[in-house]
């Protein structure tokens, strides 16, 4: 039996992803060239993954985080930070044992 994965690369998960990598670069000031060259590929291929005609490689991802100067979860989560912003990560907060302040 195999695993069939549906095409990702058109899903709107995915776009929003690459959405925040070229956020990234634009925040940055950098253009898809100065991109290409950092990670030693060729600027079409900058382009192609902006545009969803080729997919990004989680290693890639890696490499844009590094070079971007964000970290992996940036990419994924809607929030500016990176981090989740749920209801459940208040409740832990909120659950958890307080510490007193040495003084």
């Amino acid at each position: 039996m195999f695993c069939t994965l549906s095409k990702t690369i058109y899903s709107d998960e995915y776009r929003r992803i690459i959405d925040k990598v070229r956020q990234a670069r634009l925040t940055a000031e950098l253009t898809q060239e100065e991109v290409a060259q950092a990670l030693e590929i060729k600027q079409s291929l900058v382009s192609k993954i902006e545009s969803c005609q080729r997919r990004l490689d989680v290693l890639e991802l890696l490499e844009l985080s590094r070079f971007l100067g964000k970290p992996v979860e940036y990419f994924f989560y809607p929030s500016a930070s990176g981090r989740v912003k749920s209801p459940l990560r208040k409740s832990l907060k909120a659950a958890s044992p307080r510490r007193k302040k040495r003084g």
